[in-house]
């Protein structure tokens, strides 16, 4: 999956965690009905009471299949250092400003450092909504602050969005359209460059150090090369290269929203291989019809019972999946599906997502489908999982195969996305491998219920 790694950047209380906040919901991360903190990212005790972030602290999010690490910043003068390490981490920055009060000296202070590391900024013009705000004035005062600030031609020639994260909406005029964050989503992606890896053995520069009860140290920082996993042996150098320590790597994080999750835990989402388009309802009629069963994915209990009873087609084909994260957060639907015979070793079972935007007015849920062949070693437990067919095209065609029995599908088409994800590794250190191309499947919803 590509990545993008932004910083945003302010003066105290012009607004930063609160549009995060709007980042993250937009993005899909919280599900509907989940109850979300404000200032979700002001997780530290003192930081609630006080309003404002002291610790820098990094989320991330997906859109259109792009992951955007975030980090948001302290923009108090006494907590600069913090903004000073996070800038080593990123390629990009948004500099936030408020429409009313214009850049004041922590700007100066954050803006000059994201300047000299050769950062080129979005500038984000925030609480337009307020009676005194000034935008365009505002604007033209960042300028001169870029400018005064000694900024390359490149760097001065900044993209500029209005709104307000309170309202949830960023847009290229002061007008709107006020619908959504959108724009600043698509500007990330559009004006921030690809992280650049360097060649060589595993490097990274760790900006932030914590203590965890269970894991002990956890660093968070920026890989400049290679790759790192779980039980490997590193060198902790200083910036002079003389060596300190050597330890063992315990596991490996993610952010996921924000949650830190074992990469090991898998990549859900890389090898998307099917779409849907039509409503709830339908789709979850097209599937029962199909033969497929629903399964439900917290309920423990069936684990066991799926294991003891894994004669029973029924109970094997409801055995739980584990929980995977398409648009930041788990499968919305898991389904499954197994013929009479080798139950027991074979099932064929998908994850849905229902997608954060519609298709010409119409719902698009979004799959990965595989197949279950048998048994294998759980290399994060050393446990028994199951072992998954590396051709996942075959299962894509099995799902096109059952679907289309039913008469509840009008429409079906394939298509290759401009950057294809053709191979990805499983939670057990298997692969996919896949031609890329994505089935579309179009429902039927004239039929009605019998």
């Amino acid at each position: 999956m590509q990545l993008r790694n932004v910083a945003i950047i302010a003066h105290v209380d012009h607004g930063k965690t609160t549009l995060v906040d709007r980042l993250l919901q937009q993005s899909g991360t919280f599900r509907e009905n989940q109850r979300v903190a404000e200032r979700a990212m002001d997780s530290n005790d003192l930081e609630r009471e006080r309003g404002i972030t002291i610790l820098a602290k990094a989320t991330s999010i997906v859109w259109k299949n792009i992951r955007i690490n975030i980090v948001d910043t302290p923009g108090h003068a006494d907590f600069g250092g913090e903004v000073e390490r996070i800038l080593n981490m990123v390629d990009g920055a948004i500099v936030l400003v408020d429409a009313a009060e214009g850049p004041l000296p922590q700007t100066k202070f954050v803006v000059s450092k994201a300047l000299k590391v050769g950062l080129r900024p979005i500038v984000a013009i925030n609480k337009v909504d307020r009676h005194d705000a000034r935008p365009t004035v505002v604007s033209g005062e960042v300028f001169d602050l870029f400018a005064a600030l000694d900024a390359t031609e490149e760097q001065l020639d900044f993209p500029v969005l209005y709104g307000s994260a309170k309202e949830g909406w960023m847009a290229a005029n002061v007008d709107g359209p006020k619908d959504s964050m959108a724009p600043l989503f698509d500007l990330i992606l559009s004006h921030v460059a690809p992280p650049h890896v360097e060649d060589g053995p595993f490097r990274m520069l760790g900006t932030i150090l914590e203590a965890n009860p269970y894991l002990g140290r956890v660093v968070t920082g920026r890989i400049t090369a290679g790759s790192v996993k779980p039980n490997q042996t590193i060198k902790v150098i200083d910036r002079n290269g003389t060596f300190i320590e050597q330890g063992r790597v315990s596991k490996v994080l993610s952010f996921r929203g924000l949650e830190r999750r074992g990469i090991e835990e898998g990549n859900a989402g890389d090898m998307v291989n099917f779409l849907i388009l039509g409503s709830e309802a339908t789709m979850q009629r097209v599937f029962t019809t199909a033969g497929w069963v629903k399964v439900d994915a917290d309920v423990k209990d069936t684990v066991l019972h799926g294991i003891i009873g894994s004669l029973s087609k029924e109970s094997y084909l409801t055995m739980p999946m584990s929980q995977l994260y398409l648009f930041g957060r788990p499968q919305d639907y898991g389904w499954a599906h197994a013929e009479p015979i080798s139950v027991v070793r074979s099932r064929n079972h998908l994850r849905i997502w229902k997608a954060l935007f519609q298709v010409n007015g119409e719902t698009l849920w979004v799959g990965a489908a595989t197949h279950d062949i048998g048994f294998e070693r759980d290399q994060r437990n050393n446990g028994i999982t199951h072992k998954i067919d590396p051709d996942i095209d075959l299962e894509r065609d099995y799902v096109e195969k059952t679907l289309a029995s039913t008469g509840l599908v009008t429409e079906i088409s394939h298509f290759l996305p401009d950057n294809p994800m053709k191979e990805a590794t499983t939670a057990t250190g298997g692969t996919f491998h896949s031609n890329g191309q994505v089935l579309i499947l179009k429902l039927d919803e004239s039929v009605p219920n019998p």
